[in-house]
């Protein structure tokens, strides 16, 4: 009778710790500029969740019900995200300014009152 062996959880420590030790070394070494340094943290977690999922699938000795279930509450979150939240903007350091979807843009909140033709009575300079 064999014993089922153990997870292998030594992979995944070591996968964070690069992730940590990368990310660490990106904000506190020297960069070009913000924008390169922020593409490369982005690069490096976009490769860290590859590497997980990897793990996940090819060498982590779980169960594979458990591991589909992780996974298929990573697509699910993934999918719900993307669909909750839209890009705004940018900032100058190539970061996306995230909003909710359902939130109304600021330039569709208020008319224009040059558009419109209606000039409230409080804004009047007159007075």
């Amino acid at each position: 009778m064999s014993q089922k062996k153990p997870a292998r959880w030594s992979y995944l420590i070591a996968i964070g710790l690069l992730d940590l030790v990368f990310t660490i070394y990106l904000f506190w070494g020297e960069a070009v500029n913000n924008q390169a340094r922020w593409m490369n943290v982005i690069g490096v977690q976009l490769l860290t969740i590859i590497l997980v999922l990897l793990w996940l699938v090819t060498i982590s000795r779980l169960k594979w019900r458990v591991r589909f279930i992780v996974i298929a509450i990573s697509v699910v979150l993934a999918f719900a995200i993307s669909q909750m939240v839209r890009v705004k903007e940018v900032t100058g350091d190539v970061l996306p300014i995230l909003e909710w979807r359902w939130t109304t843009p600021v330039d569709e909140q208020l008319p224009n009152s040059i558009e419109t033709g209606i000039v409230s009575d409080q804004l009047d300079p007159t007075d």
